[in-house]
């Protein structure tokens, strides 16, 4: 059965789709924040997120280099 939405709407929801399996398996454990995404994060929070937080393994909590 067609969808009624035009095709760059699916593709929007579909990418929405996608996006929210990501953020889910992220707040789940089940996948990891890469290193560019944990400094935009910290960025994007005003360091109220700090990037050790997410990845202790490459920023041990102090080295924020």
């Amino acid at each position: 059965m067609p969808s009624s939405l035009p095709a760059r709407s699916r593709s929007s929801r579909e990418g929405l789709a996608c996006l929210s399996k990501q953020i889910s398996k992220l707040l789940n454990g089940q996948r990891r924040v890469s290193a560019e995404a944990a400094v935009a994060i910290e960025r994007a929070t005003d360091r109220i997120v700090s990037r050790s937080s997410l990845r202790p393994d490459l920023w041990p909590t102090g080295d924020l280099k």
